[in-house]
């Protein structure tokens, strides 16, 4: 009885683990299908938040060179914050509205994310 018992419990753990391998294998093809149907291979990197009161931090120099130094990777560009205000009139008042967010972008940008100029 005891033989039969652990023969049976043997089998459950091995059902159990091919379930939960099949689960995360199926998983990961609906997530790879979901990406195609989205048709994008655009991913973008940007730094994040600092610990504590330190703020944002930035990316390193070096970062573009590194991106562009991975196979699978076919183009690299930038994008960079400007401290600079675009407003609508020359009399609106910035103490009211922050105005437009500038930021300068590299030359090979539009090529580089498939766009044209229309």
């Amino acid at each position: 009885m005891r033989a039969a018992l652990s023969a049976l419990g043997v089998a459950i753990g091995i059902a159990a683990i091919v379930a939960v391998l099949g689960i995360s294998s199926g998983n990961q093809a609906d997530l790879l299908a979901q990406l195609d149907q989205l048709g994008t291979n655009l991913l973008q990197a940007q730094a994040g938040m600092g610990i504590g009161a330190s703020g944002s931090t930035d990316l390193p120099a070096t970062t573009e060179t590194q991106i562009s130094n991975i196979p699978p990777v076919q183009a690299v560009s930038s994008v960079s914050d400007v401290d600079a205000t675009a407003l609508r009139t020359p009399i609106s008042d910035t103490r009211a509205t922050g105005g437009v967010s500038v930021r300068a972008a590299r030359t090979d940008l539009l090529s580089t994310i498939g766009g044209a100029v229309a």
